[in-house]
């Protein structure tokens, strides 16, 4: 844990690392406190050590609680062991912690003082370190559902084990050996599976956001399992079948991403369903420019907002007119957008920040002359600070800012980029 921030720690604590939350869950980060009963500072039974930040709450009543030896286990060891999840959100938490948790903490370690012997002591180290395995494995929601998974991807290899036997021996192995080989792969591909699967970080992401990285991390991972499963045969069996065992890598494969991705597609595609019903998409939009932040730009428009009708990408190069980036069709090019505007009428044009500063005036100077609202991302204030310094246009000067302004001028050069268009 870092110092910084709260005096408490809650439930998914953002200053907690990864190797803290194991500490956390399992109070290895106490064992230090042994130290402190071999010098005398401590007991095994007593009220639990509080934070110098809440000194001041050891007054009146709960005074008393500093005369007793603080120890590892205490009264409080079983009902405040998830002491982290019981904070509300809509509550200052160390506020919570003052009025509420710390009176009930305190007058349960009174209690439980004033009356402990030797039974009661055992009694509550009993009940602490019973408190400590359970929660240390209890299983939350994110843990039963990669749980789920992992049954189904061990039943996938089994299920690709068993239909590659099928189609190279058919219903019946002839000879001993092969039975055996099939029996042994019973056994061994469950641990590798669970093992290989684990150690790769195969369920680090959830199923719903299933992308191509994690693809290809299951696709390695499911080699990888078949190849130390080549090995085992062969040290545990003798024997090994290389077109059995690809076969079954393959189908594996197969049969772990067919679901993935057709969850990932419902999922994805169920929100917008929904919001249809609701919104029309009537806010016709285009995105100007062909590169990665333009394409991610219609990806946030066709989904993140269900009353955009994204018309498609336009660039300057005509030759990529009705082609297609990423499954978004390229409509025409910068000079097509009257066009565009006379069939669907455009009322929005997002421009990429990769747009040249030319291509950039005349599409503002034809956006202003149809009133159609003109989006720059490098004119953005939120994206400003995250573009590199070359890519930022300078802001144009407002009206009490120009020193002088030749309204002449100013019109040739409007029109010019107009007839650009």
């Amino acid at each position: 844990m870092r110092s910084q921030g709260l005096s408490v720690t809650l439930q998914f604590d953002a200053r907690m690392t990864k190797v803290g939350r194991i500490l956390e869950r399992t109070k290895l980060d106490e064992l230090p406190q042994l130290w402190n009963i071999l010098i005398g500072e401590m007991s095994f039974v007593g009220p639990r050590p509080e934070t110098i930040n809440f000194g001041h709450l050891f007054i009146g009543e709960f005074e008393k609680v500093l005369s007793y030896k603080p120890g590892i286990f205490g009264p409080n060891q079983t009902k405040y062991r998830n002491e982290s999840a019981m904070y509300p959100e809509d509550v200052d938490p160390e506020h919570f912690y003052e009025t509420v948790l710390f009176p009930d903490k305190a007058r349960r370690d009174l209690e439980y003082s004033e009356r402990a012997n030797f039974l009661t002591d055992l009694a509550c180290i009993f009940s602490g370190v019973g408190a400590l395995v359970f929660s240390a494995i209890i299983i939350r929601r994110s843990a039963r559902v990669t749980l789920v998974t992992c049954i189904y991807d061990i039943a996938t290899v089994l299920a690709g084990w068993t239909l590659a036997h099928y189609l190279k021996y058919g219903l019946e192995l002839d000879r001993e050996l092969d039975r055996q080989l099939f029996a042994t792969g019973f056994v061994l591909l469950p641990i590798v599976t669970s093992i290989v699967f684990f150690v790769s970080r195969v369920y680090k992401n959830p199923v719903r956001y299933f992308a191509e990285t994690d693809f290809y991390r299951l696709a390695g991972s499911v080699c990888m399992v078949w190849i130390i499963a080549a090995m085992l045969f062969g040290i545990f069996v003798k024997s090994t079948t290389s077109l059995v065992l690809a076969v079954s890598c393959v189908i594996s494969v197969l049969f772990m991403a067919a679901p993935r991705l057709l969850y990932k597609y419902l999922i994805k595609n169920q929100p917008v369903r929904q919001l249809g019903k609701i919104h029309s998409r009537n806010v016709s939009i285009i995105v100007c420019g062909i590169n990665n932040e333009s394409v991610e730009l219609c990806r946030l428009l066709s989904v993140g907002f269900p009353r955009a009708n994204l018309l498609g990408l336009v660039d300057e190069n005509r030759e990529l007119v009705r082609r297609e980036i990423y499954g978004f069709e390229i409509v025409g090019n910068y000079g097509d957008l009257d066009m565009i505007h006379a069939m669907h009428g455009l009322q929005c044009v997002w421009i990429s920040s990769k747009v040249s500063d030319l291509s950039l005036q005349a599409i503002r100077a034809w956006c202003d002359a149809n009133e159609v609202e003109c989006v720059a991302v490098q004119e953005q204030e939120c994206f400003k600070s995250l573009l590199e310094p070359h890519t930022i246009s300078p802001r144009r000067q407002s009206a009490e800012d120009t020193p002088t302004v030749d309204p002449e001028r100013n019109s040739r050069s409007a029109e010019k980029a107009a007839t650009a268009v």
